[in-house]
């Protein structure tokens, strides 16, 4: 039972392995020196902050 178990999750990342290599990348748009990482971007509303920044808020 638990080889049947490993030999069918084997056949199904076999599967998902060969549906990642058949994917194709597009080429560059432009030359890239190195790697770069976005700005976070936070949505905290003006209650949030004013909750945090209150002087009587519970902590």
């Amino acid at each position: 039972m638990l080889g049947d178990a490993i030999f069918n999750d084997a056949r199904a990342v076999r599967a998902i392995i060969r549906q990642v290599n058949s994917q194709r990348l597009k080429p560059a748009h432009g030359p890239q020196t190195g790697v770069e990482e976005e700005r976070a971007v936070y949505h905290a509303g003006r209650a949030l902050l004013h909750a945090i920044h209150a002087p009587h808020a519970a902590r």
